[in-house]
């Protein structure tokens, strides 16, 4: 297994041969991009679920944040949930402003994938 370290957390990444993270699925990802947070999902989200989702937007401020990054983790949103989980979807992009890869955040797990961008 490949890992990827993005702003001091590593991720597992990624190549998808069969659905490829393309620019075209990039732009599809922010035509409907809403930054949906837990409040979209939960009325009244546990305090354990508002503890992992606050780390990871802080996380995410903080990348952009420190200029010495080589990351900037930015369009963050909870991506799907259920009473007992949820999952968060975000893009990197380098210090340049071209975009690296897709996240996907799961309980268990810390994806990225890259962009292809050829």
């Amino acid at each position: 297994m490949k890992t990827v370290t993005i702003f001091n957390r590593t991720f597992e990444l990624v190549q998808s041969k069969k659905y490829p993270i393309t620019i075209d699925t990039v732009n599809a990802y922010m035509s409907t991009f809403t930054g949906k947070d837990l409040s979209n999902f939960y009325s009244k989200p546990s305090t354990t679920k508002c503890f992992i989702y606050d780390n990871w937007k802080e996380w995410s401020l903080a990348s952009r944040l420190d200029n010495n990054s080589d990351d900037s983790v930015e369009y963050m949103q909870v991506a799907s949930a259920n009473y007992q989980s949820f999952t968060i979807d975000a893009l990197v992009f380098d210090k340049h402003g071209f975009i690296k890869y897709m996240l996907h955040i799961t309980k268990s797990h810390n994806y990225a994938y890259p962009v292809i961008t050829d």
